[in-house]
């Protein structure tokens, strides 16, 4: 009914406009967009209303600690471990926000105890769900060059805008792998409930040399949705690490705001989970999370307005990268 085989051809961008095999024509002319310019100044906006579905971004539980101790009171010795893992124990008290999403990017074990510490640590960190969050990574930079690329034949700059952008690290790597030739306007907008994640992304994408506007705000507030609608429309939406958390009605809600922002033709990035993805990590640390299986996200893509184009999945299909285009 929907597109769903994975492309069996390797590789990403080639420079020449495809995609994991699948060949993409840009729709979003020069006309359309070279008279507007980004404004939105960096750093401004407002945290995350009472009762949004975004505050569960970077937030902890109300007590940390008393979520360790029911990690110990669960019994388990496999379970026990976990508390020497540094990823495990970040996950804990801060989910999967930017700081802990960012650590199982880098992929570097410790932990307390010495040894021992490293030893969890690397067992958490090669758990399935962060396999495929580092599998994601290549993935979205893969495919953000490669449509970057496309839209650059008739638009100058190509404007992209992620939601949530986290630490921009695939911001920042797609970028770094364009170059200087290809011109690029980037922005990231982010809850950023606890004010600690725009100022690092900053610090990081000047080291990078990247120039990307920072914008803090909730993609579920009225307010920024009129402020990012005035300033639309984009080429291209990466939302990256969103869908987990919120339910499928929100889902829906926001895939309708991300088509609002996109013209016609124009491209949205967007992963998805499968239940098996936190497995024991999850049932020891008790993550809520959403999940899709099969089609279903295909569909929902569907009904909002998108044509899905491909899609890349991880090792045993935790984790799977949308390609979709606006109709």
């Amino acid at each position: 009914m929907y597109p769903s085989p994975d492309v069996p051809i390797p590789g990403w961008g080639n420079g020449e406009g495809e995609w994991g095999g699948c060949r993409l024509v840009p729709r979003l002319r020069a006309a359309d967009h070279t008279h507007m310019t980004l404004k939105i100044p960096p750093m401004r906006g407002r945290a995350p209303r009472e009762g949004s579905p975004a505050r569960h971004l970077g937030t902890t539980g109300p007590q940390p600690i008393r979520s360790i101790a029911r990690v110990v009171a669960a019994g388990r010795v496999r379970d026990l471990g976990l508390i020497l893992s540094d990823q495990a124990r970040l996950v804990l008290t801060r989910r999967y926000d930017a700081f802990a999403t960012d650590r199982a990017y880098a992929s570097s074990p410790h932990g307390w105890l010495g040894p021992l510490g490293r030893a969890a640590d690397l067992r958490v960190l090669r758990l399935p769900v962060h396999v495929a969050l580092r599998e994601r990574i290549d993935n979205v930079v893969g495919a953000l060059d490669a449509l970057v690329r496309v839209e650059a034949r008739e638009a100058d700059p190509v404007r992209v805008i992620s939601a949530p952008c986290g630490l921009a690290r695939d911001l920042m790597a797609a970028a770094v792998r364009l170059g200087p030739d290809v011109s690029a306007a980037w922005t990231g907008v982010d809850v950023d409930q606890r004010g600690d994640v725009l100022p690092e992304a900053v610090r990081r994408a000047d080291r990078a040399h990247v120039p990307i506007q920072f914008v803090r705000g909730d993609v579920f507030d009225p307010q920024l949705r009129t402020q990012l609608a005035a300033r639309a429309p984009f080429h291209i939406v990466n939302c990256i690490g969103m869908t987990a958390w919120i339910d499928r009605a929100e889902t829906e809600d926001l895939t309708s705001l991300f088509r609002d922002l996109l013209a016609p033709g124009a491209w949205l990035l967007v992963d998805s989970w499968r239940e098996a993805a936190d497995g024991e990590l999850g049932r020891a640390l008790h993550l809520p999370a959403n999940y899709y299986e099969g089609d279903d996200f295909a569909a929902i893509l569907e009904r909002r307005g998108f044509s899905v184009e491909a899609r890349r999945s991880t090792s045993g299909g935790v984790n799977t990268l949308w390609i979709a285009r606006r109709r």
